[in-house]
């Protein structure tokens, strides 16, 4: 069984050095308070107040080291206490994301972007990627059980070196599958297809994607050599849980399109495969 800990990240704070000396003085450095399951990372002792337009929340914490971009992650609750509309990105993507107001002891910055709803994801090392059959970026569903369990979709996969395995959520999502405690997480989605188009099509076996494969090649083509369209990223998987197979369409990040297919679509090849041509057609032409 491919099993992760799942743990619960809450409302947190990157900063720059440049942020950091604002909020807390000249030359201050971060102060580590307990090491965090990511190497090299921290919680610290510093706190500061994010103001939005409706309300504010007082004493955030800090996460050590200092970044290249400040980074404010909050849920989307916290967010519309703030009254501000965030975006649900994977850390560091926070180009256009959200503004705020930061106050800390000595000083206050504006931030023009930098608050997020951090995306549901997945930290994993290389060999724990290979052990689980993932790829980085790739999407994948967690069942976890609690006195709610529940299945999380749009779980994104992240590998790098210097990570270790572990599933993070927002308090929101913990709520949602009563997450107390040491729980873990069982990845469902460990096959099926993700292609990212611009990218060869690589075929697994599933009977949509020997459907698919030579129409969405010459459709690509196409949209890229007479429109200079990229197309969405493709999830082609079997869901385990539903008995079904699944074909989701992403953009950055956002489901953009689902549907299921039984095992008895399968006499209806054609029609299955233009109605998902169709589909990319009206939404990226």
């Amino acid at each position: 069984m491919n099993t992760i800990i799942v743990e619960t990240s809450a409302r947190h704070i990157h900063l720059t050095e440049e942020h950091i000396e604002i909020l807390f003085g000249k030359g201050h450095k971060l102060t580590n308070k307990k090491d965090l399951s990511q190497p090299g990372e921290f919680a610290c002792e510093e706190r500061v107040n994010i103001i939005g337009p409706k309300r504010e929340i007082k004493n955030v914490i800090i996460l050590g080291p200092a970044r290249k971009a400040t980074q404010v992650e909050v849920s989307l609750t916290e967010a519309r206490t703030l009254g501000i509309e965030v975006p649900i990105r994977e850390s560091g993507d926070v180009a256009g994301s959200a503004p705020c107001k930061l106050v800390g002891p000595v000083g206050s910055v504006e931030i023009s972007e930098g608050v997020i709803a951090a995306k549901r994801h997945i930290h994993l090392r290389p060999q724990d990627a290979e052990k689980f059959g993932v790829k980085d970026k790739q999407i994948v569903q967690v069942k976890v059980k609690s006195e709610r369990t529940t299945i999380f979709d749009d779980v994104v996969i992240r590998v790098r070196d210097t990570f270790m395995p572990y599933m993070h959520i927002d308090t929101d999502e913990a709520n949602a599958c009563a997450a107390s405690g040491n729980i873990e997480g069982e990845i469902l989605t460990t096959t099926g297809l993700q292609m990212h188009f611009g990218l060869d099509l690589i075929s697994d076996g599933n009977w949509i994607n020997e459907i698919l494969s030579k129409k969405i090649k010459d459709l690509r083509e196409q949209l890229k050599a007479d429109l200079n369209i990229d197309m969405p990223t493709i999830l082609i998987r079997d869901n385990l849980e539903i008995s079904k197979t699944e074909v989701v369409f992403y953009d950055n990040g956002v489901t953009k399109w689902r549907k299921d297919f039984n095992e008895a679509d399968k006499n209806n090849f054609e029609e299955i495969s233009d109605v998902i041509i169709s589909k990319i057609k009206e939404l990226y032409v």
